[in-house]
This record gives C-alpha cells, sequence and structure tokens, in this order.
C-alpha cells in the first residue's frame, strides 16, 4: 500500500500524454501537453507479479495550465489490497488536486477526505509530499479512528 500512493500525480501525468516515440543520440526530447483538457479520466495501475490492480485514479477534469502542469477535478483516488477479491484498503477524495512534473508533491486547496476501514481523516488545504509519503493537512483537520490503528497511521 505505501508505494501506490506517491505514483497517482505522476502516473496522471504520463498516461494522459501521448507516447513520444524513442530518439537516438543526444537529441532532446520535447515535452507535450494536451491542448484540451481531458474529461472524465479512469487511470488503473496493475501489479508487474501478479496482475492484480493496485489502485485506479478517476475524475472529472483535468487540466493542462502550462507544461507539466496538471489540475484535476473532482478526483477519487482508490487503493486495492492486492488479491483476487480486490477489497478498498484506501479512498482518497477531493474536489481539486494539482501537481507539476518534477515536483514532489500534490495540493489541493480545498477538502480532502481520506477513508480506510476503521479510519477517517478530513480537512482543508492539503499537501500530499510524495518521497516522504507525508499528508499535511492544514485547515479544519479532523481524525476518527475506531479500533486499531491501521498501518495507514505508521
Amino acid at each position: 500500500m505505501r508505494a501506490a500512493l506517491p505514483v497517482f500525480c505522476l502516473t496522471l501525468l504520463s498516461a494522459a500524454l501521448p507516447a513520444l516515440p524513442a530518439r537516438s543520440g543526444t537529441e532532446e526530447q520535447a515535452s507535450l501537453s494536451p491542448d484540451a483538457p481531458v474529461e472524465r479520466f479512469n487511470i488503473h495501475a496493475f501489479d508487474p507479479l501478479s496482475g492484480w490492480r493496485t489502485w485506479r485514479l478517476e475524475g472529472e477534469r483535468a487540466e493542462f495550465p502550462s507544461p507539466g502542469a496538471v489540475r484535476m477535478r473532482d478526483i477519487t483516488f482508490i487503493v486495492f489490497e492486492p488479491e483476487k477479491a480486490q477489497r478498498v484498503m484506501l479512498r482518497i477524495e477531493s474536489p481539486v488536486a494539482e501537481t507539476a512534473s518534477g515536483r514532489e508533491q500534490v495540493t489541493g486547496p480545498g477538502e480532502i477526505l481520506v477513508t480506510a476501514d476503521g479510519f477517517l481523516l478530513a480537512g482543508r488545504d492539503w499537501t500530499w509530499h510524495t518521497g516522504e509519503r507525508r499528508l499535511s493537512i492544514r485547515s479544519s483537520a479532523h481524525a476518527v479512528i475506531e479500533g486499531e490503528l491501521c498501518p495507514i497511521l505508521e
């Protein structure tokens, strides 16, 4: 589960952009951005060994305000247990999320809702630090924990 979370923003960038043909020598590779928003996107990741789905990112709209920058609207990010049942382990929802290539974070100026078995976290003005696997919520943070503390809080 830990490895799945940091890649959701970067995967959207690579999946939404067309693949570039391989280049040879020292020729510099150009960066491409769509010239129009992507509506109702749905991106999946799979475990390379088992083939089971590991996570899904879906959203209503992805906009590309500048080269390498992505602004996503109404996103839901779901992490699955790596088994046949494909039970949902974690769900993150936010009305707006932004990132840029080369940045090690995803930010959201509005609300965020994180749910897992026995765990709910909500707040506003958040940042996901991908390298540290850490979520910062700067305003109106609330947590509800039922039962044991789950591994997400490590």
